[in-house]
């Protein structure tokens, strides 16, 4: 015990080491008790005050060495023990820990532990669901025989990757622990909800331009010299027309450079 009280927190202390040792040593000392000799032995006495102690210890320990621990759940910690900011410390014997009183502060530091274990759960979801994005790209293919022109296709694909990101994310949302990224959660499920709102209404701007292309076609708008019976009766709809069709086509050009979903519909 004293070789543990004696020893760098941050470095030589396995929690894990500590409840192997104690589960032996408890061993030890049920098979003592069990002596005649050994039974009122204040050996025996002393080792199982300092397991006693050890068993207080060793959970506390891990929970302060817990991977997930952000800094946040660090700045947590140092207010259950006065403000003493033991993580910031180069060495921290664990004996000055059980003078600050680690041990009385067990139940608090482990909800700590149990919090930031729950969020970087929540957090390898939002990871995922960003994974998916960074990859999930339009698709698009000539259309008829317009040079350099092209439309979206294969879109269900898309709707079927946003409805799985929904339920993704409204099942974190859920958590009773998603306080500390609640931001980054909004903020994805904003950028998606962008996505799926323009690209409902991009397919059915490219349903209506599908439409009325070849109702404009005629003269410069397919390359060709003067202008159709159409776009004489119609002039100010041709017109019109010829402002959505560039609009469109430009959207397509960048498209095709970056075909990336997420970005393409979410840039300025």
């Amino acid at each position: 015990m004293e070789q543990w009280l004696d020893s760098d927190f941050h470095k030589a202390i396995d929690p894990a080491e500590m409840r192997t040792q104690m589960r032996a040593f408890s061993k030890f000392a049920a098979v003592a008790g069990r002596s005649t000799v050994l039974r009122s032995s204040p050996v025996l006495t002393m080792l199982r005050a300092l397991l006693s102690e050890v068993k207080q210890l060793a959970p506390v320990l891990g929970d302060l060495k817990h991977p997930s621990l952000q800094q946040s759940h660090k700045e947590r910690i140092h207010g259950l023990l006065g403000s003493y900011r033991l993580f910031d410390e180069p060495v921290v014997l664990v004996g000055t820990l059980v003078e600050k009183g680690v041990t009385s502060k067990a139940a608090e530091i482990s909800q700590v532990a149990l919090e930031a274990a729950q969020e970087a759960q929540l957090e390898t979801v939002l990871d995922r669901i960003r994974g998916v994005w960074e990859t999930k790209e339009l698709d698009t293919i000539p259309y008829k025989d317009l040079r350099d022109v092209e439309i979206l296709t294969g879109v269900d694909d898309i709707f079927d990757a946003l409805d799985e990101s929904f339920v993704s994310l409204n099942s974190v949302l859920g958590s009773r622990f998603v306080g500390r990224i609640r931001p980054k959660v909004d903020e994805l499920a904003t950028r998606l909800h962008q996505l799926q709102e323009t690209l409902s209404e991009w397919v059915a701007v490219q349903r209506q331009w599908m439409y009325l292309q070849p109702v404009f076609s005629g003269g410069s708008m397919s390359g060709g010299r003067g202008r159709s019976k159409i776009q004489e009766e119609l002039a100010s709809e041709a017109r019109a027309f010829q402002g959505v069709d560039q609009a469109y086509r430009d959207i397509m050009k960048k498209t095709r450079e970056d075909p990336n979903a997420l970005r393409t519909v979410t840039r300025s």
